[in-house]
């Protein structure tokens, strides 16, 4: 009797390989994108994750969801606009293999940037870039 791999393997191991080699190196943020004022979700709102070592840009669904995946662990700004609503701002930390959810609620009043409770951006002893987000 011949030995041999049966194709359906061959096709689930390629598919989990990618997953398998950066399981631990990467982290998420997703969330919606709402008006706070008519209590409803804000589609193809563009949406920023920036960091000192990068820029990823993605848009919302018809839900007002989004996604960013295989981001490098660290400090981020989350930000939107959506004209007429005022631009909103929110600080996250990604971890590897970590998982957040940042929602981000529009309104006519003046820009909000929130960054309370944001551990690990500037930690005792070391230095930080600084960046000016627009």
């Amino acid at each position: 009797m011949q030995n041999s791999i049966h194709p359906a393997a061959i096709v689930a191991l390629l598919a989990f390989a990618p997953a398998a080699a950066s399981a631990g190196t990467t982290g998420m943020i997703d969330g919606i994108v709402f008006d706070e004022v008519h209590h409803r979700a804000v589609p193809n709102a563009i949406v920023t994750a920036s960091s000192p070592q990068m820029v990823e840009s993605v848009r919302t669904d018809s839900s007002g969801h989004y996604r960013f995946m295989s981001l490098t662990p660290g400090p981020y700004i989350v930000s939107t606009k959506v004209a007429p609503l005022a631009e909103k701002y929110r600080c996250a930390f990604v971890s590897a293999d970590g998982w957040l959810r940042v929602y981000l609620g529009l309104s006519y009043v003046d820009t909000d940037y929130w960054c309370a409770d944001s551990p690990g951006l500037v930690r005792p002893g070391t230095t930080a870039d600084v960046y000016t987000v627009p």
